[in-house]
């Protein structure tokens, strides 16, 4: 939908300035929604270019997760992103926080035309070419290497209130989503409930708590 839009380009790219002149067509209609889970290690390099975002386009309405409004003051005046869509969008996208877990939580969104859902980082599914030896160990660790990515283990490892994930998951497979994409890596290629359904596993065992 015009008017909405995702970016991570870093501000002094190629990329960022053809979108620069892309978004500036669309006037006072441009929104902006930065990196919603405001403790993922990967985004750190995509926070970067928060600031010359909002100095290009200071007629924007911007959305962030509350905690990262919290770590980055450049986003006090963005609006929260919570269960509940904004009135801006919500004929378009429905979302939920992804909760359960102390230290990380992250926005879902699905939108309904096309049925799809859109995560940042809960699922993961990276090529490693060119990846140094240790980060490389680490992504295998964290099983999130492609083709067999998935939900990170340090984020399943600290789900502790799994009801409370349960519910969350519930919610997206209530919307009978058909496509699924990601930030990170290459896309799944099944249905998107097939993947929900293999990928959070873990919070639909029955001695899951």
């Amino acid at each position: 939908r015009q008017g909405l839009a995702w970016t991570t380009n870093r501000p002094h790219d190629h990329q960022y300035r053809q979108k620069h002149l892309d978004y500036q067509r669309l006037g006072s209609d441009f929104h902006w929604c930065p990196n919603t889970d405001p403790n993922d290690g990967y985004s750190t390099p995509q926070r970067k270019p928060v600031g010359a975002w909002i100095n290009s386009f200071p007629e924007a309405t911007l959305f962030a997760e509350s905690e990262l409004k919290r770590k980055l003051p450049s986003l006090s005046r963005a609006e929260d992103i919570t269960d509940t869509a904004a009135d801006l969008y919500r004929d378009d996208i429905d979302q939920v926080i992804f909760t359960g877990n102390r230290l990380f939580q992250e926005a879902v969104f699905f939108h309904k035309q096309s049925k799809t859902l859109i995560f940042t980082d809960l699922i993961v599914n990276l090529k490693t070419d060119g990846i140094k030896f240790l980060p490389r160990l680490f992504l295998q660790f964290e099983g999130i290497v492609y083709p067999h990515g998935g939900v990170p283990r340090l984020y399943r490892w600290f789900t502790r209130d799994k009801k409370k994930a349960r519910k969350c998951l519930e919610v997206l497979l209530k919307w009978s989503p058909k496509h699924l994409v990601f930030c990170h890596g290459e896309p799944f290629t099944e249905d998107a409930q097939k993947i929900l359904m293999r990928e959070f596993k873990y919070l639909l065992d029955s001695s899951a708590s």
